[in-house]
């Protein structure tokens, strides 16, 4: 089976000359025991034998989508980890320039000496440029986290594409003495 891993699950499917059903682990059980080969006569399974194998390919599609559900919601918190903390980086870069802007306009009201204001001045400047800069990176941030959120979606529809392929590997008659 191909969701979003490729996987191979065995699935059994047993009932006793009753008609009683066996559990999976009861039917894998079996294999661990001893035997031999008994030429015996080939008998098809019995039509009930259709009944239970739709039973548990039901089930086993039910666990690979709740399974396929986790992987989605795991790989969906990762993104959004990584875009709040490339936000968060660029954001607080920013707040740390405006803060660094603010403390040399007050030095700036506060200087006294033409050439102090004119220093002060350029730095304020710089700053500012510096400040376009970081706004400007805080939207390129956002644009490569739509891009890389895109990406993931695009990634995960094609993981989520389901191809299922059934074969009957074998039938067994057991006889237990």
């Amino acid at each position: 089976m191909n969701s979003f891993e490729l996987t191979d699950h065995l699935l059994f499917t047993a009932t006793t000359d009753k008609g009683e059903t066996l559990s999976q682990e009861q039917c894998a059980r079996m294999f661990d025991l001893l035997c031999h080969a008994d030429e015996a006569e080939t008998q098809s399974p019995p039509a009930k034998f259709n009944d239970l194998k739709a039973e548990l390919l039901k089930g086993l599609r039910l666990q690979l989508r709740n399974t396929d559900a986790q992987h989605l919601k795991h790989e969906v918190s990762k993104l959004n980890r990584w875009a709040e903390d490339r936000i968060y980086i660029s954001e607080k870069e920013l707040k740390d320039t405006k803060q660094r802007i603010k403390v040399l306009n007050r030095q700036a009201e506060q200087a006294t000496e033409p050439q102090e204001q004119l220093d002060i001045q350029k730095k304020i400047r710089e700053l500012e440029k510096r400040q376009r800069k970081q706004r400007q990176e805080i939207f390129d941030a956002e644009d490569r986290i739509k891009d890389e959120r895109d990406r993931m979606i695009g990634e995960i529809e094609h993981r989520m594409q389901r191809n299922f392929t059934e074969r009957d590997i074998f039938t067994v008659r057991w006889r237990i003495n």
